[in-house]
């Protein structure tokens, strides 16, 4: 984490590990990030996008251009993340927890 903080130039008050539904994390004006639990069983890679994505919304706390550009200069290949877990985050999710009636809880 402090590797990660220190590319964004940013660190959060409190951290957390809950249950966020059909979110990967999420980020209070207030500097706390929360993060799915479910995030632990998605590969390495895609952990460390979804930490840069919340540190950085404790500088911009929307999705807009600002938001976008700040990530770019963070994680140049975004994208391909973003792409991936669109895709596969939910599968691979389930298929590592044998069990899909985890598809029916997160899309529900």
């Amino acid at each position: 984490m402090r590797q990660l903080q220190d590319r964004i130039g940013v660190a959060p008050d409190t951290i957390e590990i809950r249950d966020l539904g059909f979110r990967w994390g999420s980020c209070t004006e207030k500097g706390k990030l929360l993060f799915h639990w479910r995030m632990i069983l998605l590969p390495p890679e895609r952990i460390e996008y979804l930490i840069q994505h919340e540190l950085v919304h404790l500088h911009e706390h929307n999705h807009g251009p600002a938001f976008y550009e700040r990530l770019c200069r963070a994680v140049p290949d975004h994208e391909r993340h973003e792409q991936w877990l669109r895709v596969m985050g939910i599968a691979t999710v389930c298929r590592r927890s044998n069990s899909f009636a985890c598809l029916r809880e997160v899309t529900a």
